[in-house]
């Protein structure tokens, strides 16, 4: 007798999981998944001249460092 009552109907939880996932899905089709898919990989790719650009600063930097370190500390 017990199991008629668990085999009702949905709970609320189980609803509101089912009508998220209608909701995500609606209005995707494939050719709206692949620009989307592509503008998310292009963001994530840096442009190799940014990378150059941020070594040289990094490498700049560091050697400036070293050079106030030996020259502050070799002065005395």
């Amino acid at each position: 007798m017990g199991r008629k009552e668990i085999n009702k109907s949905q709970t609320d939880i189980e609803k509101y999981r089912k009508q998220l996932g209608k909701q995500e899905f609606k209005g995707r089709n494939k050719r709206n998944v692949l620009s989307i898919k592509a503008k998310a990989e292009a963001r994530r790719q840096e442009s190799p001249l940014k990378t150059g650009i941020v070594t040289l600063g990094i490498l700049v930097g560091l050697l400036t460092a070293v050079y106030f370190f030996f020259y502050f500390g070799l002065a005395k």
